[in-house]
């Protein structure tokens, strides 16, 4: 009986094998094409899915600069948008690289939200190895989409995935011999919902192209400097705005608080919104007054560590604070052990009312 068994389990794994070495052989005649379509990436990113489960994880190195990261990848090169570029949801942070075989990764962000960027040799889905950024988000791996749609951008043709409608969550594409990809991960428990518009995904692409492309766009799109619009008159009252909805909406985590709106330099109104990130840690956002977000600061308030209700400072150290940084005249001063900032009021020398947040941990402070 053991006899017949190792028989029947010999001849399963001699089926199998065959029917991996046939898989092999049609994907090495696919990669020696010159181009792929975004439905030639899409169809062999199934297969490749569903062997990723059981293919060795491969190792992956830091690297300093895109350069450094495509010669160790073994690509020609590695062009990712420059950092400052924008999109809806502001300026692009600045990437951090690693890659391995075959294939480079760029990290990096806008507001709360990841993006990756990666550029491989061959065709298929390249986003199904995981990273040790990527591999952060739970059940990335092998994950599948309620939305797929194709989408010409600037004459690539590119596959988008999203589990809502219209917003693109993944992109995937081919050029010449390499698959690349864009994968937007949100903050806090619902991630894999968050998306970007289409738009933001044509800009995304665009800056994989060549240097030398690039600087052509850009000096064909350079425009003179506007004048600075007129100062628009202080928001009184209700502004009217859902801010836990635009947090939501704009997938920066989960919204904790709104500060006091203020007059920025270019004579708008803002206000400031501060919400904790999937790293526990307390990021500050700032819409304008029809509730779009104008700009995220990229560093955290707070490093997310628990001060169980007990702060470090004390009101009397909040008061030589104030005085020793000549933020003016000191009004008062609240803890949140929430977030583990103080809310202090001083005036200034014209008398008017400012609000500082003090970071209880490093006596290091801001004004929204």
């Amino acid at each position: 009986m053991k006899k017949l068994a190792a028989i029947a389990v010999a001849s399963v794994l001699a089926f199998a094998l065959a029917g991996c070495s046939s898989q092999s052989a049609s994907s090495s005649e696919s990669a020696s094409s010159e181009a792929m379509s975004a439905s030639d990436v899409s169809e062999s990113a199934s297969s490749e899915s569903a062997s990723s489960e059981s293919a060795p994880s491969l190792k992956w190195t830091e690297a300093k600069t895109a350069e450094e990261a495509a010669k160790g990848a073994g690509l020609d090169e590695f062009i990712v948008p420059e950092p400052g570029t924008k999109i809806s949801l502001g300026e692009l942070n600045k990437w951090s690289f690693c890659y391995a075989e075959d294939r480079a990764e760029a990290d990096g962000g806008a507001a709360a939200a990841e993006i990756v960027i990666r550029k491989s040799i061959g065709n298929g889905d390249n986003t199904q190895e995981l990273s040790e950024v990527t591999g952060g988000w739970a059940d990335l791996k092998g994950m599948t989409y309620a939305n797929e749609w194709n989408v010409s951008m600037d004459g690539t043709d590119v596959r988008c995935y999203g589990n809502e409608k219209g917003k693109v969550s993944k992109a995937i594409w081919a050029e010449d011999k390499y698959s690349y990809s864009i994968l937007v991960l949100g903050q806090g428990d619902n991630w894999q919902d968050f998306g970007i518009d289409e738009d933001d995904i044509a800009v995304l692409v665009k800056g994989t192209k060549k240097a030398e492309v690039k600087e052509e766009e850009k000096s064909e799109k350079s425009e003179p400097a506007q004048e600075q619009p007129a100062e628009q008159p202080r928001p009184e009252g209700d502004p009217g705005l859902d801010f836990n909805q635009l947090v939501w909406d704009n997938g920066l985590g989960q919204y904790e608080y709104t500060g006091d709106v203020f007059q920025a330099q270019d004579g708008a109104w803002y206000w400031p919104v501060y919400s904790r990130g999937a790293d526990g840690k307390l990021y500050a956002h700032y819409f304008d007054t029809e509730g779009n977000l104008a700009w995220s600061d990229t560093d955290p308030i707070d490093d997310g560590t628990s001060q169980d209700g007990v702060s470090n400072l004390t009101e009397a150290d909040i008061q030589n604070l104030v005085w020793e940084n000549g933020l003016g005249e000191y009004v008062s001063a609240e803890y949140n052990p929430s977030d583990g900032l103080w809310r202090v009021i001083t005036h200034d020398v014209n008398g008017s009312e400012v609000v500082i947040l003090f970071n209880d941990q490093d006596s290091t402070y801001v004004i929204p």
